[in-house]
């Protein structure tokens, strides 16, 4: 049996296609399956939709959780991995779409059941994501990645992103990943359980952000490796969630103890040091921003609009230092 699990935020149109596909799939699926789906207080008629579901896609068994309030990604994952009963255990966002390459893909676990396997997730357009799949992070590869200092280097030196995200990685033929994104990843339940760290896949200190990268870092200490099969092509909508939530409050969870700064004092990378480069960062935005209002000021170019933009980038570009102390 396979167990398909996924959690749901604000997601009626994605798990409604998510459904639909995976009904689809499973019409000429051998395999056994149950279909795990914890609903974090939706809003926007999520909850009704999945309770419908129950009764018109038998085929799914949909096992529904419909959480009073909004507790994470993490913590939502780690109930519904121990709650599951299956074999293999498929951890995908409803932003998905199945296809008949799922059990193709499938078949190449059963093959390598060692290995935690992801696929080559493709954006609607059908354009290749290389953001979900990354190398593990080090102090250069945050500095480059996530601050204005960086991106304005990476001008010059781009290696070192292109490198953390395999940018321009053309992958061929199956090849091992350092840090398998949570958005479809497939793993067999002994190779799941080799990763559990007091029964738990993610750490619930990071709800949001940064916990798979967290588990790949375990992975890493537990000898457990990944492998991208690019034979096999998921549609993936990437951070619909994300795009409806409040940015102070994901730049937060994305830069604060609940982010980065934790990962950094789990993994003694100098938290610190990140927080007084991001300091440094602002500084650096600010400047750059106030230079460019007043050149564009001087030479009349910028209007109310662009003017108000300017503003706004500055913003939130010194969040992520405030962000970073919380």
């Amino acid at each position: 049996m396979i167990s398909i699990l996924t959690v749901t935020y604000n997601s009626r149109k994605e798990i409604e296609r998510f459904l639909l596909s995976l009904s689809e799939m499973l019409k000429n699926f051998s395999l056994g399956a149950e279909t795990r789906i914890w609903d974090n207080a939706s809003s926007d008629g999520t909850a009704q939709y999945l309770l419908d579901s129950q009764r018109d896609f038998h085929r799914l068994a949909i096992l529904l959780k419909l959480s009073s309030k909004n507790v994470g990604l993490s913590k939502a994952v780690n109930s519904e991995i121990a709650d599951s009963r299956g074999e293999w255990i498929l951890l995908c966002n409803p932003d998905v779409e199945f296809s008949n390459e799922v059990p193709k893909l499938l078949e190449f676990a059963f093959s390598h059941p060692e290995y935690g396997v992801v696929p080559d997730l493709k954006n609607p357009d059908g354009t290749t994501q290389r953001s979900i799949h990354r190398r593990f992070p080090s102090f250069t590869r945050i500095l480059f990645e996530y601050t204005s200092l960086g991106g304005y280097s990476s001008r010059f030196i781009s290696f070192v992103r292109d490198d953390y995200k395999y940018s321009h990685t053309k992958f061929a033929s199956p090849n091992r990943i350092e840090q398998p994104g949570g958005s479809f990843l497939l793993l067999h339940r002994k190779t799941l359980n080799n990763l559990l760290e007091n029964g738990k896949l993610f750490d619930e200190r990071f709800p949001v952000f940064w916990n798979d990268v967290d588990m790949s870092m375990r992975a890493k200490a537990r000898g457990v490796k990944f492998v991208i099969a690019p034979e096999f092509r998921i549609l993936h909508g990437f951070g619909h969630s994300i795009k409806k939530a409040n940015r102070e409050m994901l730049l937060t969870l994305f830069f604060g103890s609940y982010g980065l700064i934790g990962f950094a004092r789990k993994w003694k990378m100098h938290p610190r040091v990140i927080q007084t480069v991001l300091f440094l960062d602002a500084i650096f935005a600010l400047f750059l921003g106030l230079v460019a209002k007043f050149a564009h000021h001087r030479s009349g170019e910028l209007g109310a609009q662009g003017s108000g933009h300017v503003v706004v980038t500055m913003r939130w570009r010194i969040m992520k230092f405030w962000c970073s102390i919380h």
